[in-house]
């Protein structure tokens, strides 16, 4: 069958005793199942297992990156807000070091 490995990993990890010449493990005749069903059990479990060690061998996919670059609109979004703040920042230092030409006397014309 193309793609499928003889499950050599699965089997080895089983002592000797419990292998007969096919290489399939014994199993106890007091399931339900008989020879022969006990035998395709077997059979489609070294199957599965040999799937199961392809896919463990193969290589993992990398991770993305987790720095994503920035489009050149944000980076201008972000000089654009950083040059009004700065601007803001010189108005309200010039507003608060402003001094009133209203002497303490003297009334609004509102």
């Amino acid at each position: 069958m193309p793609g499928s490995t003889s499950g050599e990993s699965f089997s080895s990890s089983l002592p000797a005793s419990k292998m007969n010449k096919a290489g399939l493990t014994h199993v106890s005749q007091k399931f339900t199942f008989g020879k022969q069903g006990c035998r395709e059990i077997a059979m489609q479990n070294m199957r599965l297992a040999g799937r199961l060690d392809e896919i463990k061998r193969r290589p993992k996919p990398k991770a993305p990156s987790t720095v994503s670059p920035l489009a050149s609109s944000a980076i201008n979004r972000k000089k654009r807000d950083f040059e009004i703040d700065r601007k803001n920042m010189v108005l309200s230092r010039r507003l608060n070091e402003a001094k009133s030409v209203l002497t303490p006397g003297q009334k609004k014309d509102c």
